[in-house]
């Protein structure tokens, strides 16, 4: 869809190649009718007034904010459940006449908007509400429901932009629930909060068509599920000083990118016709988190050995009941990733075999290695020195892995994250041992210089480098 802002470039510059006597009356008059530019003004004009009803809408709802503010403690319950309901009504009825109207696109943002509103009005009925009826509780679980109340709006109105709202508000929840904790263990919702992530907030994705609800969902279950493991692994360390023999759960900080490297597109019920590309969102997520994971590792702390003794218990003994349910999401998602990477094989050009790319073995290789290499650690032999020189030099290859493989391709995410790397590995080494300033002045001005080139030159070659990577396709096609 051509925007509204090259319309207005097209309109004026076709005005003075006409003027100038560049191009017929005729041919300006065909670009009129394809860009349809004697609606421009009626498109500026509706913004104008849409922006003056926002404008207006909300110096109204300041007003009955006000107002009610100042007759909420004499009124009776009755009054306030009908205010609180009608509010809510209203604006969404209002929205969704115009979310569907959509004669005109001032309408439809004006809907939406509503519909916005709607979804954050939500939240203050339901704190309303349990004032009004004096039913306390934990303020995660307002935005827990609240969320997921926006969630359910979101699939009844297949509208993105409150499955972002409902994303961010489910989100708030889940992080509000440790400032209630006076103990490291969970509770089930919030155990189960990455399961719910990773069922609900992709279907929506793939209901709404929406690549940032599914980019959001996935980083916002990366985050819960390692952050559940860490408290997982706290909770073990504090009642049980057997905590060593269940360090195995730290080769579960890997499983995010398995699963995320290996997701595909193609998942039956939720499948579209059309590609909606959520599997390259999905690998440069893991591309992201695998960075961050080695950067993480690739700190001197591997010869500290202080997480206690390794002699052997039982299963029973070193995992509580109360983590069951985390634990079952473990099993299913190792499961899931299990048959993922198994599609992976199998969907190259000869199903006869099972056999994945260059890409995905030198990911899984980097995924396997640094599984075995916690678990070594803390189970067979600590390996100090060894460990840090390890995970610095995954993260080296991660980084040159990145730089190559966008100088093929010709895409600068790759690139760009790469040189980010390999910087913050070498200040970050720098900065950790213990080196004279002048040897510190002079890495920091070589790797400064070195930044400096490698972006000109890069963003120089950029196109030549689509060029080329263009070019092979055609004739590999």
């Amino acid at each position: 869809m051509v925007s509204d802002k090259f319309r207005y470039q097209l309109r004026k510059e076709a005005q003075k190649w006409q003027d100038e006597g560049l191009i017929e009356p005729d041919i300006y008059q065909r670009l009129a009718t394809r860009y349809h530019f004697e609606k421009l003004e009626t498109i500026s004009n509706n913004r104008f007034l849409a922006v003056i009803i926002t404008l207006g809408f909300i110096l109204l709802g300041l007003a009955v904010i006000t107002f009610v503010a100042a007759n909420w403690q004499v009124w009776s319950k009755f009054i306030k459940v009908s205010i609180l309901l009608g509010f809510f009504i209203l604006i969404n009825t209002a929205g969704f006449y115009l979310h569907r109207e959509q004669s005109e696109d001032w309408q439809a943002r004006l809907g939406q908007g509503l519909l916005l509103l709607g979804g954050l009005s939500l939240g203050a009925n339901i704190g309303l509400m349990s004032q009004i009826f004096h039913q306390t509780g934990a303020v995660y679980e307002l935005f827990l429901f609240w969320g997921f109340g926006v969630l359910v709006m979101a699939y009844g109105l297949r509208l993105t932009s409150l499955g972002v709202l409902s994303l961010i508000l489910v989100g708030i929840g889940y992080f509000s629930s440790f400032s209630a904790l006076y103990q490291a263990t969970l509770n089930i919702e919030i155990q189960l909060m990455p399961l719910l992530i990773g069922i609900l907030f992709i279907a929506l994705a793939y209901w709404c068509k929406s690549r940032w609800i599914f980019a959001l969902s996935m980083i916002l279950f990366t985050i819960t599920l390692n952050t559940n493991f860490t408290i997982l692994i706290i909770d073990l360390y504090n009642q049980n000083s057997n905590f060593l023999p269940n360090i195995i759960f730290l080769g579960f900080y890997t499983l995010p990118s398995v699963l995320l490297w290996a997701y595909q597109d193609d998942l039956g019920f939720l499948s579209n016709r059309v590609s909606l590309g959520f599997s390259a969102i999905s690998r440069k997520i893991c591309i992201f988190y695998l960075g961050l994971l080695f950067y993480i590792l690739s700190f001197n702390f591997w010869s500290y050995d202080n997480l206690g003794s390794r002699k052997k218990v039982t299963i029973e003994s070193a995992i509580p009941s109360e983590w069951f349910p985390l634990i079952a999401i473990l099993t299913i998602l190792l499961i899931v990733s299990v048959w993922w990477w198994w599609k992976l094989g199998r969907s190259q050009i000869n199903d006869l075999l099972w056999r994945i790319d260059r890409n995905s073995s030198a990911i899984g290789i980097m995924i396997l290695t640094t599984s075995l290499l916690i678990w070594w650690h803390q189970r067979i032999n600590p390996l100090g020195e060894l460990a840090t020189v390890m995970f610095n030099l995954l993260l080296f290859l991660l980084a040159i892995g990145l730089i190559q493989q966008s100088l093929k391709s010709g895409k600068r995410l790759g690139y760009w994250w790469g040189i980010i790397l390999l910087s913050l590995q070498l200040f970050s080494r720098m900065l950790e041992y213990d080196t004279g300033l002048l040897f510190k002045a002079v890495v920091l001005f070589v790797s400064g210089i070195s930044v400096i080139c490698a972006g000109i030159w890069f963003e120089n070659n950029l196109k030549r480098l689509q060029e080329i990577r263009t070019s092979e396709e055609g004739i590999s096609s």
